[in-house]
C-alpha cells in the first residue's frame, strides 16, 4: 500500500511538473496575432451565448473603452465565466488566470494558449504565475482576468476569497473592474439565462491595506449578486 501511494504521489508530482510550464506566459501570447484570434473567438461566442443563455449585460458603460492596463475581478460559478466576461465587456484583450487542471486537456490547453491565458496552481501558486500576471498588467494594452474564489460556487455571494486581487492591483498600480455573474432558469421556457453585472472601476488609495482593498472589491461584487432576480427566473 505504501509503495502504491508513493507511485501515485510520484505520478501526481510528474503531472504538476509537466503542467507548470503553462504557468509561464510567453511574450508572443500578447502579440497582435493572439489579440486577433481572441477577437474572432469573441465574435463566435457572442452569438452562441446570446442564444444559449439569453445573455444580459448591465453596467457595460463602467468598463473603460481604451485599452489600458486593468484588473478584472469576478465571482466564479461555471466554466462559462471567462468567455461570458470577454463577450460582455467592450472588446479588449483579456488574459485569464486559468486553473492548472484545464491544461490537462489538449483542446482547452491549445485554446487558452492562443487567446493569451496561462495556468495557475490553486493549491500552491507558483512564482511563474505571479510573474505572468504582472507581465500582463505591465504590458500596456491587456487586462488580467482573475477569479479570487479559486473554485466555482453557486451561492449568491463571494466566499473562500484569495488575496491576489489587491496584491496585483497594488503591485502594478492598475484600476480594478468588479464583475458579477449570475445564471438562472427561465420559468416559462426552461431555458438558461445569464446576467453579467459590471460595477464602476475601483482604484487603490495611497497606503491602503490590502485587506481593506480586497474588502471593497468583494463588497462591490456581493452588492451586484444581491440584486433582485428577474420575475421569470428561478
Amino acid at each position: 500500500m505504501r509503495r502504491m501511494g508513493s507511485l501515485q504521489e510520484a505520478e501526481k508530482e510528474s503531472k504538476n511538473n509537466e503542467l507548470q510550464k503553462f504557468t509561464r506566459l510567453e511574450d508572443k501570447q500578447l502579440s497582435w496575432l493572439h489579440v486577433s484570434i481572441q477577437f474572432i473567438s469573441i465574435q463566435i461566442l457572442m452569438v452562441y451565448y446570446w442564444f444559449k443563455l439569453s445573455l444580459r449585460v448591465y453596467g457595460r458603460e463602467n468598463c473603460p473603452r481604451d485599452w489600458q492596463p486593468l484588473l478584472i475581478v469576478s465571482n466564479h460559478i461555471s466554466m462559462d465565466d471567462p468567455p461570458l466576461i470577454a463577450v460582455s465587456l467592450n472588446f479588449r484583450p483579456i488574459s485569464f488566470m486559468a486553473k492548472q487542471e484545464l491544461f490537462e486537456n489538449v483542446w482547452l490547453r491549445t485554446y487558452c494558449y492562443w487567446v493569451g491565458s496561462f495556468a495557475v496552481n490553486r493549491h500552491k501558486v507558483e512564482l511563474s504565475s505571479i510573474k505572468s500576471a504582472l507581465k500582463v498588467l505591465k504590458h500596456g494594452n491587456w487586462a488580467l482576468g482573475l477569479f479570487p474564489e479559486g473554485t466555482r460556487h453557486q451561492e449568491g455571494r463571494t466566499r473562500n476569497l484569495k488575496r491576489g486581487a489587491a496584491f496585483f492591483a497594488q503591485s502594478a498600480n492598475v484600476p480594478i473592474l468588479p464583475v458579477a455573474i449570475r445564471q438562472f432558469t427561465n420559468t416559462k421556457t426552461d431555458k438558461k439565462m445569464a446576467e453579467v453585472h459590471i460595477a464602476p472601476v475601483i482604484r487603490a488609495e495611497k497606503d491602503e491595506p490590502a485587506e481593506t482593498l480586497n474588502a471593497r472589491i468583494f463588497e462591490a461584487i456581493d452588492a451586484m449578486l444581491a440584486r433582485p432576480i428577474p420575475a421569470n427566473a428561478r
